[in-house]
């Protein structure tokens, strides 16, 4: 099920980019909000951008709606059947392994979970054509992350927004903790750090987990921040890598 005030808040951000001539807005948040919110710890992955550049609604029908004559890209159809994109799949999977260890050391309760208990942020949400960095037909990801941090600088407002609706317990930045601090401030602590552990870049994978001090909703508190590489990697793909880094994660959380 939607949520009104993620979609509302969505649609006001949507305009508020194409204001500035940006296009190719892309929804994000979660497939079914009930699902997510309900979900016993919430998990939120922050990533760089998620990108259509084709106007042909054939390109992936799963991401794409026409509404009135306007073609509106939305992330989260592409999982609304638990059936993500190969390049959702995983890191989307990568938190359902999470979830299912906690459930497993009986931390939650022990349940089917699925990607629809998992939510998604895009920092970068729409295209900046004139932005030489920008996708092109064709190319799929943005190749600065300078641009990824302007992007969270300009939208820190509307991020936190979306953060609070989203209510995580532990946000995942993969590839994106650059912009961390920038959406979440410098109060902070750190838990763990995983690369005094192991400080081979091919042998890790995170870099350290965080308690956040935040302010995004009326009542301040605290969320769990683990800084991440971007999940994307080939090692990601080990079903032993993400056995051993989800015990690694769920070991911290609960310290």
């Amino acid at each position: 099920m939607e949520n009104k005030a993620l979609r509302a808040l969505m649609d006001e951000w949507k305009e508020e980019h194409y204001k500035k001539g940006y296009d190719h807005f892309i929804y994000d948040g979660c497939a079914d909000y009930d699902t997510y919110i309900n979900t016993p710890y919430r998990i939120l992955i922050v990533g760089k951008e998620a990108y259509v550049t084709d106007d042909d609604p054939k390109n992936d029908p799963r991401f794409v709606r026409k509404e009135g004559d306007k073609l509106t890209w939305y992330w989260t159809d592409s999982i609304q059947d638990a059936a993500p994109r190969p390049k959702h799949s995983t890191y989307m999977g990568f938190c359902v392994g999470i979830l299912d260890k906690m459930a497993e050391e009986r931390l939650i309760p022990k349940k089917k979970y699925s990607y629809k208990n998992v939510a998604l942020l895009d920092l970068k949400k729409s295209r900046d054509p004139a932005d030489p960095d920008s996708p092109k037909k064709g190319d799929s990801n943005t190749k600065d992350i300078r641009t990824i941090i302007r992007f969270a600088e300009e939208d820190r407002e509307w991020i936190r927004k979306e953060i609070a609706l989203l209510q995580p317990d532990l946000i995942i930045f993969h590839g994106t903790y650059q912009c961390a601090d920038i959406v979440l401030g410098k109060d902070k602590r750190i838990i763990h750090n995983y690369e005094e552990e192991q400080p081979a870049k091919k042998n890790r994978g995170m870099r350290a987990l965080y308690e956040y001090n935040v302010d995004y909703t009326d009542n301040p508190s605290t969320v769990k921040v683990l800084d991440m590489y971007h999940l994307s990697a080939d090692r990601f793909h080990s079903s032993d890598w993400r056995s051993s880094r989800t015990e690694q994660i769920v070991d911290a959380l609960t310290k």
